[in-house]
């Protein structure tokens, strides 16, 4: 790659995730310098460009290829979890189940590191396609293992997490909720909030895992009664998919939001959001949606509203 095609990935990664140069650069080079790397002027030292590519989660991969000594299969295999990766944040679900199965038909399970990301993945591909049926606590546990020895629920872990395995216990986390074993979750969520908050101080930005973070929150909360709690990590995660752009995901927990505000004695509050949630969806085009929403909150809640319909002669 050329140093121009360097550079303008830098600016466009950098641009997309919403920092500024001030925070790219920090500690790592100074910002006249990082204006003429994006400017395609200069070509940073390897420490420079490792550390900036890791902060901006770019693989040394996508930038230089293949090495000369990598085997086709290796290059495959990286090729397809950078893909697999890209389409996770894309929520291209279709194309991300095409990559994954050829990734297993490369039988790269004896890899301790590609066992736990086709674990990962096949696990958010579950989570996100109606199939939380089959995510088991079990496999989580054991996917884990491969990286953690002695690996326990229970104890604190005192060192930083890598974004998989912040994946595996957030799921962790996820079962056992479903399940109703209620006694280990705040261990987990408590190694969670540690090694998210040290990725976010130490990249300077706002990660996938976080998005699944908050969901788990929601779930323990409403769980355990928590209203007040469960109302922050709803509006938490609507701050960041907002951020993020993910405005399909918004209102995923509309529902829950009226639940927290009528259980915390704020009903103005909970029609305000009840109206403002409903003509979102409608503003979307997500009609039933809509209509199913109203009426659950008509009928559990005994919160309503009229709607008139525009008529043309």
């Amino acid at each position: 790659m050329k140093v121009i095609d360097i550079g303008e990935l830098i600016r466009s990664e950098r641009k997309k995730k919403g920092m500024t140069q001030a925070d790219l650069a920090y500690d790592l080079c100074t910002i006249a310098t990082l204006s003429r790397i994006e400017n395609g002027l200069h070509l940073p030292k390897a420490d420079v460009l490792s550390g900036l590519l890791e902060r901006l989660d770019i693989s040394e991969y996508k930038v230089l290829g293949p090495r000369l000594d990598d085997s086709d299969f290796d290059s495959k295999v990286h090729f397809l979890k950078e893909k697999i990766e890209r389409l996770c944040s894309e929520d291209s679900w279709v194309e991300l189940r095409a990559c994954l199965d050829e990734l297993i038909d490369l039988d790269i399970g004896y890899n301790p590191i590609d066992r736990q990301f086709l674990v990962t993945y096949e696990t958010i591909y579950n989570y996100e396609n109606g199939r939380r049926d089959l995510i088991r606590f079990d496999e989580l546990y054991e996917a884990m293992n491969l990286t953690v020895s002695d690996f326990s629920i229970d104890a604190i872990i005192n060192f930083n997490l890598t974004a998989y395995e912040q994946y595996l216990l957030i799921f962790m986390a996820y079962c056992l909720i479903r399940e109703g074993k209620m006694s280990s979750v705040p261990t987990i969520l408590g190694n969670l909030k540690t090694s998210l908050d040290t990725t976010i101080s130490l990249k300077g930005l706002w990660t996938k895992p976080v998005f699944y973070y908050y969901e788990v929150h929601i779930n323990y909360y409403i769980g355990n009664e928590n209203y007040k709690l469960a109302l922050e990590s709803i509006l938490n995660r609507k701050d960041y998919c907002t951020g993020q752009r993910l405005f399909s995901k918004l209102l995923t927990y509309a529902y829950e939001e009226i639940l927290c505000y009528i259980r915390l004695g704020m009903q103005a509050e909970a029609k305000e959001r009840l109206l403002t949630n409903y003509f979102h969806l409608r503003g979307i085009r997500r009609l039933e949606e809509a209509e199913a929403f109203r009426m659950r909150v008509k009928e559990d809640f005994n919160l309503a509203f009229n709607i008139i319909e525009r008529r043309t002669k």
